[in-house]
């Protein structure tokens, strides 16, 4: 597996199909891939911030699916640092095709909702994504 880059994460197969993955709703599978993906990413790189952050998502969506809302919190915080991370290293709010400020803010929201033991809904934390999954078959057909 090559290492993905910032500037060509449209030819990064792998990354990209773990974001189709994740948007449709595959999330261990998707974290299983951008894992992947991260291990072999420049050590103290932009892509490996994000990717952390991304796997950190798939982690706790996959949570809420098991009912397990305070583990999803947990990993929504984790993973709203990693985003704010990814920003300041990149040193812009767009980070491989993933709108970092919108995706953050939809996670603190979404972290808020869990505190408040409000139904969590994890539309928006998928939005986010869609544009980096654009172009692919459907994961369900690919698996």
């Amino acid at each position: 597996m090559r290492k993905p880059a910032v500037a060509a994460w449209q030819g990064d197969a792998a990354y990209r199909y773990g974001a189709r993955l994740y948007v449709e709703g595959f999330f261990w599978e998707a974290h299983e891939v951008w894992e992947a993906v991260w291990k072999v990413s420049s050590q103290n790189g932009v892509e490996r911030l994000l990717l952390r952050g991304l796997i950190q998502l798939a982690n706790a969506a996959l949570k809420l699916t098991m009912g397990r809302g305070n583990a999803a919190l947990r990993l929504l915080i984790e993973a709203d640092a990693l985003l704010g991370d990814t920003a300041a290293a990149a040193g812009s709010e767009i980070a491989m095709g993933v709108g970092l400020a919108p995706l953050r803010t939809a996670v603190q929201e979404l972290a808020a909702s869990l505190g408040a033991g409000a139904e969590a809904d994890v539309t928006r934390i998928l939005e986010a994504l869609a544009a980096v999954a654009g172009g692919w078959t459907s994961a369900e057909t690919a698996l």
